[in-house]
């Protein structure tokens, strides 16, 4: 945060409750942005903390990394509430808790999601996944794996981008785990 608000020539970020803007934002302007030369950057050291410890980012940071190569102004606002929001949501940590007594029993818990037609430019759906070990009653799990991916194919329903999310994410999640 510290580079990129020194790139930007401010000292704070305003304080914002979502990585996201609307979609008035998209595809609106021509003008390459004043971040084209540096976003792919900014947007790899976020993605490498995502990665590890923000699933909550994935999708904002994604999203803005399929436009590095067309930069434009309305994108340097997008980047600008994705700073703001990580900024602000520092603080904001995942954590687990198992107990050795959970060994015996514990179970995998697959949480997933996907949208319809999200990507307003391939009218694609985007895949979300959460991985995580389960103690019996559910009151302890710890957090495994977790991804966003835009899907390959254009779903023709929510109920078809969701099948496509759950048969990706058991195939490449779940199903090598267990």
């Amino acid at each position: 945060c510290t580079r990129f608000k020194t790139e930007l020539g401010v000292k704070t970020l305003p304080k914002v409750r979502s990585p996201y803007l609307d979609d008035s934002f998209e595809n609106t302007q021509d003008k390459p942005g004043k971040f084209a030369r540096t976003a792919a950057s900014h947007l790899m050291k976020l993605l490498f903390a995502a990665r590890l410890s923000r699933p909550d980012l994935l999708v904002a940071i994604t999203r803005l990394a399929t436009r590095v190569s067309k930069w434009q102004e309305n994108h340097d606002k997008h980047l600008v509430r994705l700073f703001s929001y990580v900024e602000h949501a520092a603080d904001l940590e995942m954590f687990g808790t198992l107990s050795s007594k959970d060994l015996e029993d514990c179970t995998l818990v697959l949480w997933v999601d996907a949208d319809l037609a999200s990507d307003l430019d391939t009218a694609k759906s985007t895949t979300g996944c959460f991985l995580e070990i389960s103690s019996r009653d559910g009151t302890r799990t710890w957090p495994v794996a977790w991804k966003c991916k835009k899907q390959g194919s254009t779903a023709s329903s929510t109920c078809e981008s969701e099948y496509i999310a759950l048969s990706t994410s058991l195939k490449s999640e779940a199903l090598p785990l267990l």
